[in-house]
């Protein structure tokens, strides 16, 4: 196991953890500028794999609807 599994920065009670340690040291959290972007733009649902762009939705299938085949001549 890693150091970083236990105490502080253990991953069940870290963000509790630090809380606590700020408050003790009477420390205000600096709110981080990648936060304030993040809550803007919402970061796209699906991303192409090749370029990881946003991809965009254009038809969407319901569950029962078949998918039709080419017209037969």
């Amino acid at each position: 196991h890693r150091i970083r599994h236990y105490g502080l920065l253990a991953n069940g009670s870290r963000r509790a953890d630090l809380a606590k340690v700020r408050q003790a040291l009477q420390v205000e959290p600096k709110p981080a500028a990648q936060d304030a972007v993040a809550l803007a733009t919402p970061a796209p649902v699906f991303v192409c794999r090749h370029c990881a762009g946003p991809m965009q939705v254009v038809q969407t299938f319901l569950r029962a609807q078949t998918i039709r085949g080419p017209p037969t001549s």
